[in-house]
């Protein structure tokens, strides 16, 4: 779970005081922890990232240390559950609450560590002297085990239903004066609806 924050002198966090500012944070933790290192076995891992920052999003690449050339990273997953097929990247961009699972393959950094950066000037973020880093890894020499250590040609299929040129209902959200709506009001009571509609198994709305 990336996010990033500000301390007080004190130590304690600084929060926006409404929810039109912005806060981009001088500090990048991981499960909380700031710029943490995880020691990994030379072999490939998943890894779940969460961007659960307030304000900052992310553009990901990963590096060996005393090198500019990017490291891949193969997508297995998205917010929604697993990918018909792995893809390779050097850079991963994650917007605020979005997730990506990815598989590391640490195979050919044994005794090395790695970096796992974030870009600099990405889009409209504050950039601060540590905001460029976020965790290493420090790659160990020993595999005590490759089970489960390939990544499948195919993840998942998707079966679809098929498209229908008009649908039955249409369900508009919006904010407006401080609230949130669904087609305009802020719950489906004050529509005196309990249950709006029951959507089958494969249906569309």
């Amino acid at each position: 779970m990336l996010a990033s924050h500000y301390y007080n002198s004190n130590g304690q966090l600084v929060s926006p005081a409404t929810e039109d500012q912005s806060l981009y944070g001088d500090v990048i933790s991981v499960n909380s922890q700031p710029w943490p290192y995880l020691s990994v076995e030379p072999r490939k891992y998943r890894f779940r990232i969460l961007d659960a920052s307030v304000s900052r999003s992310f553009k990901l690449y990963l590096v060996a240390n005393n090198s500019s050339s990017r490291i891949p990273m193969t997508v297995v997953g998205s917010d929604a559950g697993l990918v018909s097929s792995a893809v390779n990247t050097t850079s991963l961009v994650l917007g605020i609450a979005e997730r990506w699972d990815v598989v590391i393959d640490f195979a050919n950094y044994a005794g090395r560590n790695l970096t796992l950066k974030n870009e600099r000037d990405f889009m409209d973020n504050e950039d601060y002297a540590a905001t460029d880093r976020i965790m290493q890894f420090r790659v160990g020499s020993t595999v005590t085990s490759t089970a489960g250590n390939s990544v499948p040609g195919v993840l998942a299929g998707h079966d679809l239903p098929d498209p229908v040129a008009n649908p039955a209902h249409t369900f508009r959200f919006e904010r407006s004066n401080g609230q949130w709506l669904i087609n305009g009001c802020v719950d489906f009571c004050q529509m005196r609806r309990v249950v709006l509609m029951t959507v089958t198994q494969g249906g569309l709305c």
